[in-house]
Parts: C-alpha cells; structure tokens; sequence
C-alpha cells in the first residue's frame, strides 16, 4: 500500500511509529560475538565450497569444448 501512495493520513502516521519503533529494537540487539564469527566462518566455507564448483563446472564446460570466454559470458549474472 505504501509503495502506491494509498496510505491514508492515519495510516501513514501508524507506519512512521512502527518504523522508529522497528529501528529503535534493531539498534538495541546486542548480538555474541562467538556466534557472529561462527556465521562469518560459516560462510566462508560455504563460499570456498562454491568457488570449488564454479572452478569445477568451467572444467567441465571445456572439456565438452566450450570456450571459457563461451562460458563466462553465459554463466555471469546467471550464477
């Protein structure tokens, strides 16, 4: 509703109180700081692991004889 501009003027002003409300919560999280690092090293290994097949899936193409330059134009943004 809000994105067609059919928001009446009460409604407006209620999403304006939930959005500080919302922003004033998210600023008080107080997140560990051990969990924090296990998610960034998670996601670390998830990112090697795809990198790994990425590299695996050009090999591929190119041994069924498509050009890397083939590969990398159809396969960037398609990821």
């Amino acid at each position: 509703l809000a994105a067609a501009g059919t928001l009446s003027p009460s409604q407006d002003r209620r999403l304006k109180e939930l959005k500080e409300q919302l922003i004033k919560a998210v600023k008080s999280l107080s997140l560990n700081t051990a969990r924090i690092e296990a998610l960034v090293e998670q996601l670390y290994d998830i990112n090697k692991r795809l990198v790994q097949n990425e590299g695996k899936l050009l090999r591929l193409a190119e041994s069924y004889g498509v050009r890397r330059e083939e590969f990398l134009k159809e396969y960037q943004g398609s990821e």
